[in-house]
């Protein structure tokens, strides 16, 4: 594993354990905090949330329904997949 990849996830962990983002950027040593937000800001809830909007919009059953079936669609509901 490269020391770049064990950085990325070092970093990922810390916003995942609610580690505020300008602590992880004072750890990674980035200039400016904006760099870390466009790096990780997807890890953060908001960008979860966000995220998880644009799949919904993506996956509504007007724009899929007629292409997949009724059952994948109720799989695709349920979750399992």
């Amino acid at each position: 594993m490269k020391f770049h990849n064990l950085r990325h996830t070092a970093a990922s962990l810390a916003l995942q354990a609610d580690v505020p983002m300008w602590k992880v950027s004072k750890m990674l040593g980035h200039r400016d905090i904006t760099t870390t937000f466009r790096i990780y800001s997807h890890l953060t809830p908001e960008g979860r949330e966000d995220v998880a909007e644009r799949m919904e919009q993506v996956l509504r059953p007007a724009k899929l329904g007629s292409k997949l079936g009724s059952s994948t669609w109720k799989v695709l509901q349920m979750g399992r997949f």
